[in-house]
């Protein structure tokens, strides 16, 4: 054998040990791998489960705080609509707290208006006692006149009545008294009046201007023909026809004259603005 050859048989030989430990640690590598590998395997397996657990752990919990986030969002969304309902109760109620404040100063003026009302009613109604009492007064006061004007008017009746019969009776006289005279002028006779007293001429009249005691001062004199000693009648027209009496003439000047009165009865009086004339007749 060469050396050649024997290189290469120590070299197979080398092959061979280098093949057999190759196997041998191959074999030894592999049973290893393979116990590694089966350990691996359940760790993982055991990993897996665990993580299979965590897992289902984990997606318990997403799904519980998923839960938890869905019921707070829906608290949210109700809280959300009870904000907004709130708000609205208090736009409505500062809408009301507006009205209320409106109607409340509307009801202040009313109370205002009505309190000046009030007191202008209450100076109306004391207005009214006031001229209800003073009417009241005045009422009580015409009932009064009313009374003695009645009292009176019925005394004046009396009066009137006594007075009509006597001017009646005084006239009737007085009618025949002219006639007489009448008669005596035609036949030419001269007749005096009141014994010697001449007689003023016909259709004298005038007024009393004065009156003191039982002397009264006329409106006419010696200019209308009346002269001392005359004799005028007085009487009034107004209320009522009345005769009063006769007027002697004292003195006169000439547009004035004084005279005696004497009444036809006690109560009679001459009061100024009476008439006086030579015959009585009543003016047109």
């Amino acid at each position: 054998m060469t050396a050649f050859g024997k290189i290469l048989a120590f070299l197979n030989l080398i092959f061979a040990v280098l093949t057999g430990g190759l196997i041998g640690m191959v074999y030894l590598t592999r049973t290893n791998w393979q116990q590694a590998y089966t350990a691996v395997q359940n760790k993982a397996q055991a990993a897996n489960v665990a993580y299979q657990q965590l897992l289902a752990d984990e997606m318990s919990q997403v799904r519980a705080k998923d839960q938890q986030a869905q019921a707070a969002l829906a608290q949210v969304n109700e809280k959300d609509k009870q904000l907004a309902a709130a708000r609205a109760e208090v736009e409505q109620a500062k809408g009301q707290l507006e009205a209320a404040k409106r109607s409340n100063d509307k009801a202040s003026e009313n109370v205002t208006n009505t309190t000046t009302e009030i007191e202008r009613r209450r100076a109306e109604v004391k207005q009214l006692q006031e001229t209800l009492m003073a009417r009241e007064t005045r009422v009580r006061d015409l009932e009064a006149q009313l009374t003695k004007v009645r009292d009176e008017a019925v005394n004046n009746k009396l009066q009137y009545d006594s007075l009509k019969e006597k001017f009646a009776t005084m006239m009737a006289q007085y009618e025949d008294s002219t006639k007489q005279l009448a008669a005596f002028a035609a036949a030419g006779l001269s007749v005096p009046r009141a014994g010697t007293k001449a007689v003023p001429p016909e259709q004298v009249r005038g007024t009393i201007k004065a009156v003191d005691g039982n002397l009264a001062t006329i409106s006419i004199g010696t200019d209308a023909g009346v002269n001392k000693d005359n004799i005028l009648y007085i009487y009034r027209l107004s209320p009522q026809a009345e005769y009063i009496g006769r007027l002697t003439i004292l003195s006169a000047t000439s547009f004035e004259a004084v005279g005696r009165i004497e009444t036809a009865r006690r109560q009679a009086t001459v009061k100024p603005g009476d008439e006086v004339a030579s015959q009585i007749t009543t003016k047109k």
